[in-house]
């Protein structure tokens, strides 16, 4: 038998009315039964700690000496007790999760400021990095839940689509290019190409695209950031193939001597999902923020990013 909180608060009430029917009735038991709770715990520690008669009831010197640590231990109890259930209510919490850097700098903080509207002592931890990151945080419980791109091949994994995001080709504005109706893989696989590294998925999913149409592309350049791929346009080293979150992130229609048109054929997507381990319960301010990304995602249904 181990000491409960039950006979430590019996034994806290015994001593502020030093009188057990007054602490039966503040506790709503009978008065046997706290004297039961009284006898267990002074059975448990192995010392008496109440001096007790038909009359009096007086605390014995260890009694007194153990009254403060008591104290401490019930207020401590209750205090754990208050945050669970202000972290239920949403009245303090954390989210963690992780985030692709286009979307966390577009239409994310549009979300997290609704969220925080209706609660606003949720606190955020973001870690915006690239796709593959995403899957491993989530993975490795860095992250409550990610939201990636990429093709929701993962079997450990929940998924929900949020969006899907068309990809476009960023050219120099006085490229030939820009004179089409229609873009087409046909045609911009004529010219120089600079890509991002194989290990972001947008590269992935342009490839697939490529190899669907039966073209083998050798970039002009790779590299790692999309601001890098949009100064070697602007210097006219080639095209490059970017995400409409991708160009929104990097504020293309304010940098001069680039444009940027959508490819029509074929349609090339990426899909935007978020991501969580499969039976693994979220806190309660996380379970309630992607409640609300999964409106955002119904409510934008056919868009192509949430507004």
């Amino acid at each position: 038998m181990n000491v409960t909180l039950m006979q430590i608060k019996a034994f806290l009430a015994v001593n502020r009315f030093d009188s057990f029917t007054k602490a039966a009735e503040l506790l709503h038991v009978s008065q046997p039964a706290l004297t039961v709770q009284i006898k267990q715990l002074e059975e448990m520690l192995g010392v008496r700690l109440f001096d007790r008669n038909t009359r009096h009831v007086e605390l014995t010197r260890v009694g007194n000496d153990l009254v403060p640590s008591f104290q401490h231990l019930v207020s401590e109890f209750e205090m754990v007790v208050a945050n669970a259930q202000s972290i239920r209510a949403k009245r303090k919490g954390m989210v963690r999760f992780a985030c692709l850097p286009s979307l966390a700098s577009t239409a994310l903080p549009k979300a997290i400021a609704l969220f925080r509207k209706q609660y606003p002592h949720v606190s955020f931890v973001l870690r915006d990095v690239v796709g593959r990151r995403i899957v491993s945080m989530v993975r490795a419980d860095e992250v409550e839940f990610g939201i990636t791109d990429g093709e929701p091949n993962w079997p450990d994994l929940q998924v929900y689509e949020l969006f899907r995001d068309r990809m476009h080709v960023v050219f120099p504005k006085s490229h030939p290019i820009d004179k089409r109706e229609k873009i087409t893989l046909d045609e911009i696989i004529n010219y120089p190409l600079i890509l991002l590294d194989p290990e972001t998925n947008i590269r992935a999913v342009l490839d697939e695209a490529f190899a669907s149409a039966g073209k083998f592309v050798m970039p002009a350049c790779e590299v790692t950031h999309i601001s890098t791929a949009v100064g070697m346009v602007r210097a006219g080293l080639g095209l490059t193939l970017l995400s409409a979150l991708s160009i929104k992130a990097t504020n293309l229609k304010s940098i001069p001597g680039v444009k940027s048109k959508v490819v029509d054929e074929p349609p090339v997507v990426r899909n935007i999902s978020l991501i969580k381990k499969q039976n693994r319960s979220l806190s309660p301010s996380a379970q309630a923020f992607v409640q609300l990304l999964l409106d955002l995602s119904k409510k934008n249904q056919g868009k192509r990013r949430w507004e």
